[in-house]
């Protein structure tokens, strides 16, 4: 948990956290996970004192929804913590889910980068669900591991790259995402093959030559 100071905005943001209810049913048991990104913001009377906290917790599968549809059919979208270059959601072109859910016995250790559902609620379960967010260095789809090393792209406000790869030429598109609630930063990377950005140019050249 820490604090982040802004232009008079105090906000209090959490790592992303993991809920697990099991629920009985006649057949077995049922299982929900959610993985929740947690943040307070300080509630203040009309004298300006702390009177309490306001708690959101924003379901990493929403930041996912947010970005599908973006760019081209075959653009890949991902958004980054830049704190630690984990993934934070995926698009569904992607590769892989920007995270990976296993089953452990409860009060078992993460491993490094991961989380445990009994650290965030009491598992009443025989078994605990760990998850682990990829980093952007080690994510198995090369237009964007390419890019993982070059931190003035990732911080850049608003950038574009052109990658000569072996399956073929990217467009990589870097964009900071803007939050009403200051201390996250977040940057929205999109992978676009270039045959997606010049092919109806190619298309119609072809057609007015024919």
């Amino acid at each position: 948990l820490f604090l982040f100071t802004s232009g008079g905005k105090k906000v209090l943001w959490s790592k992303p956290a993991l809920a697990q209810a099991d629920t009985d049913v006649v057949d077995g048991s049922s299982r929900h996970i959610s993985y929740l990104l947690p943040l307070m913001v300080p509630l203040r009377n009309v004298s300006d004192f702390v009177v309490g906290y306001g708690v959101l917790n924003i379901e990493l599968r929403e930041l996912s929804e947010f970005i599908e549809g973006i760019g081209t059919v075959n653009t890949v979208a991902v958004i980054v913590d830049l704190g630690d270059t984990q993934l934070m959601a995926t698009s569904r072109q992607a590769t892989l889910p920007f995270y990976n859910f296993t089953n452990k016995p409860p009060n078992t250790i993460p491993d490094t980068g991961c989380i445990s559902s009994d650290s965030f609620l009491v598992i009443t379960g025989s078994e605990a669900t760990h998850a682990c967010r990829h980093r952007l260095e080690n994510y198995p789809y090369a237009p964007l591991s390419s890019v993982a090393s070059d931190k003035a792209f990732l911080n850049t406000t608003s950038g574009v790259k052109f990658l000569e790869l072996d399956d073929g030429n990217y467009f990589v598109a870097s964009q900071r995402v803007r939050l009403s609630l200051p201390g996250m930063p977040l940057q929205l990377l999109l992978a676009m093959p270039e045959a997606d950005v010049i092919g109806d140019i190619e298309k119609g050249r072809n057609t007015a030559i024919i």
